[in-house]
């Protein structure tokens, strides 16, 4: 039968085949070789191009491939061995396959262009800032492949996948920064995180599996402690371990900063976005600078409108005055990243996606939003821009700040007639419902096409008695022009009407005459008209417009121009 070898509870048991298996296995695998190479490019490749596209999938394909875990057993195992060539064999193996790694990352980056590669996301990102997590990340793969080594019988290709993705994808992420880092896109800092994420979990691995195999008798520290070699080997890695770990507890203390600060930076931005109708947080980046005291904080904003610098402003101080109740150094920089997009409905704009919880407050928004664009189909050519709630006064009014696209300006009678119309559809909408005040803001736009301008008339704002008078004075005048045009050459230039009440001197009518109309016009003729012409036209108009027992006088001045307007003939 078979020996087994560990029988304390802390060691491991195996069979003293199984030992000798396993050191044959991690000899022959643990130096550099032709398929060591290839493989380690063609894995790079994989790797390479799943992060630069954020697939994950294709990244922990590319480990499949990975044939980093020979040589790095094979450095443990030298550890506790004393096996000096096995040491220097799998030494120089990972030394120039790291080397290798970083050079094909930065071949893919110049073959794809660094202009083209999105550093920000997720897989790249994500591994140029490691802290004590990934440490742990790097023991747990350095134990399972050791575990596995030692029992030949388990997967050990699994193992393989662990170790390769604990070192695989940052010396990728490292040539890929490089290129980065050397044409301006990134700063060198991703590039040192990113390798110092490779060196921790490179060395937790080979120290853990030093330990696994210690654990299983494959070698006897007694018989070691003694030797300058294994105490030279054993400083060297301790040293490099603990700089890597001062290392990434700064950065741990970093993130943990960076998170705390986040999600105060969070709840302001968010309640300041909600006073912009249509606006809402869909991304937050915090980053706090060298000094350890500066944040700068990238906010990712889908908004209907554009945010106007004077808005990032006021976040940015409300942010700072948040932050400062932490702590007292910390300074916040912003910038807002604008995204045009809106949430349409049949009815109108939705201030939340339809699978958000109501709102209260934004319900109210997209109401007040749906009432304001009703009310202005009323009235042609013009357009709601945007609108803002105003501090409430004593009385607790809301009162609204609309700013209106209009090709003729919003007079105090339209915005009277505009804001009842307002309080109408919001009544119908919901009971008891406050009333509105708004204070219109009126950016004139006019409008044009290929051949002529297009005018938009302003509403009839009068009351009835004034339209229809408004109407009267234009089929007077109307009336004019037509008998004016009747005269050879002549043409109406201008004309002005005006009703008076003063039927004194030598036009005071009769008992039934009610109304007297004066009119001044401007008539360019090729000569001057008789006098008769203008007292035939005064009399015509005056017959025209009385009406059953009201007589209208029409006193008419015309300024006589003489002249004729000339123009191109036409071609036959």
């Amino acid at each position: 039968m078979t020996d087994q070898v560990g029988k304390a509870w802390w060691q491991i048991k195996t069979m003293k085949e199984e030992n000798r298996a396993t050191v044959e296995q991690i000899g022959e695998r643990g130096g550099p070789s032709q398929h060591y190479f290839v493989l380690l490019v063609l894995s790079t490749l994989i790797a390479s191009y799943g992060l630069i596209s954020d697939s994950s999938a294709t990244v922990i394909g590319a480990m499949i491939v990975a044939p980093l875990m020979g040589p790095i057993l094979g450095l443990g195992l030298a550890l506790v061995s004393g096996n000096t060539r096995l040491f220097y064999r799998s030494l120089t193996a990972s030394f120039l396959g790291s080397g290798l790694v970083i050079l094909t990352g930065l071949l893919v980056a110049g073959i794809v262009g660094p202009d083209n590669i999105d550093y920000a996301v997720r897989e790249l990102a994500g591994r140029t800032r490691p802290t004590l997590y990934d440490l742990a990340i790097g023991l747990a793969a350095g134990l399972a492949g050791a575990y596995c080594s030692v029992h030949p019988r388990l997967q050990a290709s699994v193992a393989g996948v662990a170790v390769a993705v604990a070192l695989m994808p940052p010396l990728a992420v490292t040539g890929l920064t490089l290129a980065g880092a050397l044409t301006g896109r990134v700063a060198f800092i991703s590039v040192l995180g990113s390798f110092m994420l490779f060196l921790v979990n490179f060395l937790t691995i080979e120290m853990a599996a030093a330990v696994v195999f210690l654990m299983a008798r494959v070698g006897k520290i007694q018989s070691l402690v003694g030797e300058k070699s294994f105490l030279r080997h054993i400083g060297v890695q301790v040293a490099l371990l603990i700089a890597t770990s001062v290392f990434l507890t700064k950065q741990l203390n970093v993130l943990i900063r960076e998170r705390q600060f986040e999600r105060t930076i969070h709840a302001v931005i968010e309640t300041e976005l909600g006073r912009i109708p249509g606006a809402n947080l869909d991304g937050l980046q915090v980053t706090l600078s060298g000094d350890r005291h500066h944040l700068e904080i990238l906010a990712v904003a889908s908004s209907r409108k554009e945010i106007q610098p004077a808005e990032v402003r006021e976040i940015e101080n409300k942010i700072n005055t948040g932050l400062h109740q932490q702590s007292e150094s910390a300074e916040a920089s912003l910038v807002v990243r604008a995204v045009n997009s809106a949430y349409v409905s049949p009815i109108g704009f939705l201030y939340l996606p339809p699978d958000s919880p109501p709102d209260p407050r934004r319900v109210r928004l997209q109401k007040l939003e749906t009432a304001l664009r009703e009310g202005l189909e009323m009235y042609p050519g013009m357009e709601l821009e945007s609108f803002r709630e105003l501090p409430a006064g004593p009385d607790r009014t809301t009162h609204l700040l609309v700013t209106v696209i209009t090709p003729y300006p919003a007079e105090p009678r339209l915005v009277s007639e505009y804001q009842d119309l307002v309080n109408q559809k919001l009544s119908a909408q919901t009971d008891g419902h406050d009333p509105v005040t708004m204070t219109v803001r009126s950016l004139i736009m006019r409008s044009a096409n290929a051949t002529r301008n297009v005018e938009f008339s302003s509403p009839e704002m009068g009351t009835t008695e004034e339209r229809i008078q408004e109407n009267f004075e234009q089929q007077v005048l109307g009336r004019l022009e037509a008998m004016v045009v009747l005269e050879s050459g002549a043409r109406l230039i201008e004309s002005h009407l005006r009703e008076v009440n003063d039927f004194t001197g030598p036009q005071r009518p009769d008992s039934h005459l009610s109304r007297k109309l004066v009119i001044h016009a401007v008539v360019e003729a090729p000569q001057l008209l008789d006098y008769s012409k203008v007292i035939d036209w005064e009399d015509q108009l005056s017959q025209e417009f009385s009406y059953q027992d009201t007589r209208v006088v029409v006193v008419l001045t015309v300024e006589n121009r003489v002249g004729t307007t000339l123009r191109k003939p036409k071609k036959d």
